[in-house]
């Protein structure tokens, strides 16, 4: 606890006083129930047809009156529908798909403490792009502890699955994101000290396995490209949408909190360089080192298990040959 107090004092010391979080995902539909059932006429609901090869016959007759079995239906003389592909039917998709906002806000709520709830500045959830559900919140700064306890609320709030969700963290110098801004100087000195350590964020951004594309944040900081690791809004704040989602491991965010924080200095101090890779880089560079040393555990786990997976599909190709 006190490594992350330290980070979020470092943010402090650049300014950053909120911290606003986009908690994206996918959640059930409005409508949970079966739907309608509807028969399939080609197979009056039974999932099965006519064999078409002998005629429902099950056999072939020979030139000596000998049955032959059908070895196309096993003398059952029936087959599977290809109209329904056996099931008989299907579920009518006529149903209502919308998501109930409002539903999984109070969910959202119940789960929170009251100083929790309290502190928050604004939020609101609704829909996005690239995922069905998307949950915004700005909270002071100080509170950026609480926030394991944040992503478990949105998690229990009926989340289905994280396809294409991402985990979006911005730092605003005031609880209003259209009353920020940035210095140029100091902006200036952090797209060009902080780029040279976009490899050590991309591998600090990784809880798991399962990530989305990164077509969604190209390595990169820009003013105006949205889809970018860092984007500045127009240089009104620093949105950093490098991260992916960790609701099952939400203290990993805490490591996200902690790369930020290493990044920020070279925001706060115009006079912060980065020495030659070679020579340092991310070895200077104290809260990048601890957020990196958190996933080199399970870096080297992922590529042991790469090995076993090559080698075992190697002794297979052995034993086909």
């Amino acid at each position: 606890m006190k490594q992350i107090e330290a980070s979020i004092n470092k943010i402090k010391k650049a300014g950053g006083s909120y911290i606003k979080v986009e908690c994206e995902g996918n959640f059930d539909t409005e409508y949970s129930g079966d739907g309608d059932w509807l028969e399939c006429d080609d197979c009056c609901g039974t999932g099965s047809v006519e064999c078409s090869e002998c005629g429902g016959m099950g056999y072939f007759t020979d030139d000596d009156g000998d049955e032959i079995e059908c070895e196309c239906c096993w003398g059952r003389g029936t087959e599977e529908c290809a109209n329904c592909n056996g099931e008989g039917g299907w579920r009518d998709e006529n149903i209502d798909d919308s998501v109930d906002y409002d539903y999984i806000y109070d969910c959202i709520q119940n789960e929170l403490t009251q100083e929790q709830r309290k502190c928050i500045t604004f939020q609101d959830v609704g829909n996005d792009g690239s995922v069905n559900t998307e949950w915004t919140f700005t909270i002071p700064i100080e509170m950026a502890v609480e926030l394991p306890e944040y992503l478990k609320a949105f998690r229990s709030a009926g989340l289905r699955n994280i396809d294409n969700a991402g985990l979006h963290i911005s730092i605003l110098n005031d609880g209003n994101i259209n009353e920020c801004s940035l210095d140029n100087q100091k902006l200036d000195n952090f797209k060009k000290e902080a780029s040279k350590l976009m490899i050590g964020l991309i591998a600090s951004s990784t809880p798991s396995q399962r990530i989305r594309g990164y077509r969604f944040c190209y390595p990169v900081i820009s003013d105006t490209e949205k889809y970018s690791a860092i984007y500045t809004h127009s240089k009104k704040y620093l949105e950093f949408r490098i991260f992916h989602v960790c609701y099952d491991k939400p203290e990993h965010i805490y490591s996200y909190i902690r790369a930020i924080a290493g990044m920020m200095k070279y925001y706060s101090n115009t006079k912060c360089k980065i020495p030659e890779l070679e020579k340092g880089g991310v070895r200077d560079n104290r809260e990048l080192k601890i957020a990196l040393s958190e996933v080199r555990d399970r870096v080297k786990l992922e590529l042991k298990e790469l090995v076993g997976i090559r080698q075992a599909k190697k002794e297979s190709v052995k034993v086909e040959l």
